[in-house]
């Protein structure tokens, strides 16, 4: 006897549905869904992509007015190439704030990347504290002790086109911490080359007189940030990188 795989069976289903394939043996167990009613499942996955199986099993039975089980959508469904995955988070932006975001680019497209620098800080917390191990299935799990877990760890950083500068720190950041570690770490690098623009969020410890301040003396110009504008943060790509595979 002949075995095909789901793939292959829905293909041959879809087949003969479109008149390409007359006649033949049966493929093995009764097919579910004819192809028009797999044409409407793969519809109905399209429209909602957030519906879980059962969801599709109401809508379809619905829609093809038969019974169709949770275990029959599960198994069209990957046939017909989908696969789950996590969606995209973002932010809702109302109509000004994304009007400002389109300002802030047209201003600053034209001006050259190399006289910019970019700052963020982050915190980084530790997934896993245990090292892999291998054993059989019913097999008891090792464990691993510790005297103590450092469960994150807080970074500071300033990149830009010729170089980067990055600082663990402990406690809370405010405005006093934060001069400290830009004077300390950054000015040494940018001595010869101030008047650079410096892009920075909007929380307010970046923004106290004291910053501003010293913002002024060391001739570095704040660029007007949009809300909501991580995009535009060349250090959050460091960020995103750093989650991902450190």
């Amino acid at each position: 006897m002949t075995h095909f795989t789901d793939v292959e069976r829905l293909k041959i289903i879809m087949e003969r549905e479109r008149g390409k394939i007359s006649g033949g043996k049966s493929t093995g167990r009764p097919k579910s869904l004819n192809g028009n009613e797999i044409k409407k499942l793969d519809d109905l996955s399209k429209r909602k992509p957030t519906a879980t199986a059962t969801v599709l099993e109401n809508d379809i039975s619905q829609v093809v007015n038969k019974l169709v089980s949770i275990w029959t959508i599960r198994r069209y469904r990957r046939a017909l190439g989908y696969r789950p995955y996590k969606q995209v988070v973002k932010t809702s932006l109302t109509p000004a704030q994304q009007q400002s975001k389109l300002l802030f680019a047209q201003i600053y497209i034209n001006t050259d990347i190399k006289n910019w620098l970019f700052t963020d800080e982050n915190m980084f917390t530790i997934k896993s504290a245990g090292t892999i191990a291998w054993g059989k299935a019913g097999t008891e799990r090792p464990t691993h002790y510790v005297d103590n877990i450092k469960a994150h760890v807080q970074v500071w950083g300033v990149m830009w086109w010729s170089g980067k500068v990055f600082s663990r720190y402990d406690g809370y950041m405010n405005s006093s911490l934060y001069q400290q570690l830009l004077t300390i770490h950054l000015l040494p690098h940018i001595s010869n080359h101030r008047n650079r623009l410096f892009y920075q969020d909007n929380i307010p410890l970046h923004k106290t007189s004291a910053m501003l301040t010293w913002f002024k003396d060391n001739r570095l110009e704040l660029i007007d940030v949009p809300g909501y504008s991580p995009e535009f943060d060349a250090i959050e790509y460091v960020w995103s990188w750093l989650k991902n595979y450190v």
